[in-house]
């Protein structure tokens, strides 16, 4: 045994007074994005692999028959009218498109959920018992799962969870600032206004949210579900994908669990021969592009990326699907094993969509990035990406071939990109316990102290994380394995299945009907862009995405199998209407989430929210008086969202639970921990009750596939070192310039990986798949850099392998991750939409041929991370003595007194300082 396992199990040990009694585990996972429900898919396997009984509804089942106590239930939520790519487009763009997604969260989604046969069975069936229920954070309507099963409720998010499910589990909403802001942590007073609107509006959005989902809950579980409230506080936990490397520090209680790195845990491809072959030839280096699985050609110009690819040195390696003349260089693939691709020697860059996933995976293989974001996070992810010097943003619409050249170069060719993803990729990974162990303690936490009588060593968990993006999904993968494997029966809801053989014991339910109603792409595009698009996002997740699930027959045979038992339920947590679960089977809730946790989440746990900025606003630690005013009117806006999303939430409750589960608060307050993929490196400090799990890093624990002999020796033979460009699996190439891209890679002296599924003639030095074994590819001794999209699993990814990054946001996330990349020096941002084969190159050159702090960083990271897991594995003896529930409800107590003066509360901390400082990079 290694020193690392024997010290954390020696840790485990002395914090355990007894062994985690297996359970049985519903999960719901209706959304209808592939990474997102992927995600999941560690976490699954582990809870089954554990012993527990999984039955797990989803729109992507993992189909693995090793999971032998994993039950998948398919849930098919999406129709021909409405795509994953509608959904991501939709959250990011206009008003209009943000207020659609909005009703397709709160409303559609759910509304389909729990019309599905399988969940009319599980909500009529009066004999299932399950000892835990998790469901996708934004699905709210499927919360009363809790209630009528007796069971707690975890809320799981593969991206950060939104405010509402910190602040249903306690967590103080007054100190979490809005992760996809870009304000430092040191807000001016403008910024501090801004995080408080930012907030009003949240909470508008989730008392409409509320009403959707009692609406829902209404209609399926009957009148006495239809309390939004009642199921927000059966919420034990929330997991979110979020960090403290990548995201803000925040105070978060410990029933608020990071995840972040779940999809480093998954089992990933490996590299086909064909595939290691090229990789080992590329011995300029390669570099690997992926826009993601929703990001089509329709939204990036694939003869830019072509001409600029065909320019480079390197071999370039693209996951595209509709390329057909690609340069000689240019491989182009409908797929590549990502991870192991990222791992490969020769990888110089990664360009990518900057989703959270591919984010972390870059910079877990120490990958620069260029960063090219479209929907969401992507936005924040590459603008953290940029600000932490691990990779370049990119602006896909302003986007051209001599930018997108001379950023790409940039990347690869300053060598500081790639010293810098090295010091942050050593920084994520020098932790006591990654996020799948985060993930699988708190779930088998809240398994122990909320279902002492159950005499049994094995937990039966329900798992639902509904978001239609395989990205957020796949996150949780190596959480869902490790949980199978310890005995934990699972039940994930998912949209994209691990299909596992192995996991005996996780049930997956397939709800990849959602590609069929929703596009991952529209989420993120609408949830990015401005007010409008946001509202169509959050009424996207707070009602179309839930109502398809519960529509689903799956869910509803879930909702009305009254002989149905979880010990806990494990959500996604912007997907609120599924924290009901936790009631409906009267167990714990764990909230999770790929990303960083919405406010709500936070709040929830009790966690104070006036010392939170959100995570994507780039403010400095001492924050301004006018950031911290600004911070106060995100708040503002937050609650405002809340306030809708609960409204639809409450729709979505009624609707498919009863008028008893339409109680929006109630399911909040269920949740008993929270899980995010955060960790406290790349993500701003923040005080956080220890019922806030960070999971950064969970999808480094992914079983990640090998590099095939032909891309070995494609890496291998990448003697200049290649670079590795992926815009994760939404991103499509009408978002970026392909031509930008093939002509700055066709000028560099490396090999280029780029998944992309279009490229079809790409320069002779790129390699275009569709996919790529990216964490392994990242390990690879001769990547140079990873150009990504600053996504949050792909950027731990890179970091953790030390590959610098250039980062190209596109969407939420991606841009304050590349912000966070070129802040920490470890890669450079660019803006895709001004991308030109110039900049592209300049950027690309200058992060992978700077080493000049390479060695210096890696210390300064060593050091601190070292510093910081020493105070977290203090901070778990301390705060087990302590009586977190009791503590939790005081907090949930005080802050219901000061509610209508919480905003006031914020202002008057406006110009207060921080006691916490950071280390960066100066």
């Amino acid at each position: 045994m290694g020193y690392f396992s024997l010290i954390t199990l020696c840790g485990i040990i002395l914090v355990i007074p007894a062994p985690c009694s297996t359970a049985r585990i519903l999960a719901l996972m209706p959304l209808p994005l592939y990474s997102h429900q992927a995600f999941f898919y560690p976490l699954w396997q582990n809870l089954s692999q554990r012993g527990h009984e999984i039955t797990l509804y989803t729109t992507h089942p993992m189909n693995n028959p090793a999971l032998t106590n994993l039950t998948e239930v398919y849930l098919n939520v999406l129709d021909d009218n409405v795509s994953a790519l509608d959904i991501l487009k939709n959250a990011s763009d206009t008003l209009s498109g943000q207020l659609q997604l909005f009703d397709r969260v709160f409303n559609y989604l759910p509304n389909t959920v729990l019309q599905q046969d399988s969940i009319n069975q599980l909500i009529t069936n009066q004999n299932k018992h399950f000892d835990l229920v998790i469901v996708e954070s934004i699905m709210w309507s499927l919360y009363a799962f809790a209630k009528k099963f007796h069971a707690p409720l975890i809320v799981v998010s593969s991206l950060a969870c939104s405010f509402y499910n910190y602040a249903s589990v306690g967590n103080p909403e007054a100190q979490i600032a809005d992760e996809q802001t870009l304000f430092e942590q040191d807000f001016t007073f403008l910024q501090r206004v801004s995080d408080v609107i930012q907030k009003w509006l949240a909470n508008g959005v989730y008392h409409v949210g509320k009403e959707k989902t009692n609406t829902l809950l209404d209609k399926h579980f009957g009148k006495d579900y239809t309390n939004v409230e009642e199921l927000f506080g059966k919420i034990s936990m929330v997991f979110d994908n979020t960090n403290n490397v990548l995201y803000k520090i925040r105070p978060l209680l410990n029933n608020v669990v990071q995840i972040s790195g779940l999809n480093l845990h998954a089992n990933h491809p490996n590299i086909s021969q064909d595939l290691q072959s090229i990789l080992d030839k590329a011995t300029n280096g390669f570099i690997y592009v992926s826009l993601g699985t929703v990001v089509g050609n329709n939204q990036i110009q694939s003869k830019l990326f072509l001409e600029a690819f065909k320019e480079l040195p390197y071999t370039v390696l693209w996951k595209n699907e509709q390329v057909l003349d690609a340069p000689s260089n240019v491989y182009v693939s409908k797929w590549f094993p990502q991870f192991n691709v990222l791992k490969h020697k020769n990888i110089k860059l990664f360009i990518t969509q900057c989703g959270t996933h591919s984010t972390l995976e870059s910079i877990y293989n120490q990958v620069p990035m260029i960063g090219i974001p479209f929907f969401l996070d992507q936005h924040t992810n590459s603008e953290k990406i940029e600000k932490l010097g691990v990779g370049i943003k990119l602006d896909y619409r302003t986007l051209n071939k001599e930018l997108f050249k001379d950023k790409i170069l940039e990347a690869i060719e300053k060598l500081r990109y790639k010293a810098n993803v090295i010091k942050l990729s050593n920084l994520i990974k020098d932790q006591p316990l990654s996020g799948l162990d985060n993930a699988v303690f708190w779930t088998e936490y809240v398994i122990r102290h909320n279902v002492i009588l159950v005499p049994c060593w094995s937990a039966r968990i329900l798992a639902i994380l509904p978001l239609p993006l395989y990205s957020h999904q796949s996150f949780f993968y190596p959480l869902w394995q490790n949980l199978s494997q310890r005995g934990h029966e699972i039940t994930i809801f998912t949209t994209h299945p691990m299909n596992d053989p192995l996991l005996k014991n996780v049930t997956e339910v397939d709800i990849s009907f959602l590609n069929n109603h929703i596009n991952p792409t529209s989420i993120l595009q609408n949830a990015t862009d401005n007010l409008y698009g946001k509202l169509f996002y959050l009424d996207l997740a707070f009602y179309d995405i839930p109502n398809l699930i519960f529509e689903h027959g799956s869910i509803k045979q879930l909702l009305a199998n009254q002989n149905e038992i979880f010990d806990l339920v494990i959500v996604e947590s912007s997907v609120w209407s599924f924290y009901a679960l936790a009631k409906k089977f009267q167990c714990p809730l764990i909230v999770v989430s790929s990303l960083t946790c919405i406010l709500q989440s936070y709040i929830s746990v009790g966690n104070p929210e006036a010392y939170l900025a959100p995570e994507d606003t780039l403010f400095e630690q001492d924050l301004t008086f006018l950031q911290r005013f600004l911070d106060v009117v995100g708040y503002w806006f937050a609650n405002y969202f809340y306030y809708l999303g609960k409204q639809r939430t409450i729709a979505v409750l009624d609707k498919h639970f009863g008028k008893d589960y339409a109680n929006v608060e109630e399911h909040l307050d269920r949740i008993s921990m929270v899980f995010e993929n955060t960790n406290n490196i790349l993500y701003k400090i923040r005080p956080l009750l220890h019922n806030v799990v960070q999971i950064g890093g969970l999808n480094l624990y992914a079983n990640h596939p090998n590099i095939s002999q032909d891309l070995q020796h494609t890496l291998d033979n990448a003697t200049n070192g290649f670079i590795y460009v992926s815009l994760g699996t939404t991103v499509q190439d009408n978002k970026i310039s392909t031509k930008i891209f093939l002509e700055t890679f066709k000028q560099l002296p490396y090999t280029v990986l780029w998944k992309n599924e279009k490229i079809v003639h790409p320069p002779s030095n790129v390699h275009v798949s569709k996919w790529f074994p990216q964490f392994n590819v990242l390990r690879h001794k001769n990547c140079k850099l990873f150009v990504m999209q600053s996504g949050s699993h792909s950027l731990i990814e890179s970091i953790y392998n030390e590959i610098p990054v250039v980062g190209l946001p596109i969407y939420l996330d991606q841009f304050t991750n590349s912000e966070k990349i070129e802040k920490l020096g470890i890669g450079l941002q660019v803006d895709y939409k001004t991308l030109n084969a110039k900049l592209f190159r300049k950027k690309i050159l200058e992060v992978s041929q700077n080493l000049s702090s390479k060695m210096e960083f890696k210390l300064d990271v060593d050091r601190l991370l070292r510093d910081e897991l020493e105070y977290e594995l203090q901070i778990r003896r301390i705060d087990y003595s302590g009586n977190v529930e009791k503590l939790r409800k005081t907090l949930r107590s005080a802050l219901a007194l000061e509610k209508s003066g919480n905003v006031f509360s914020q202002i008057i901390q406006l110009d207060a300082k921080t006691e916490i400082t950071i280390c960066e990079q100066n």
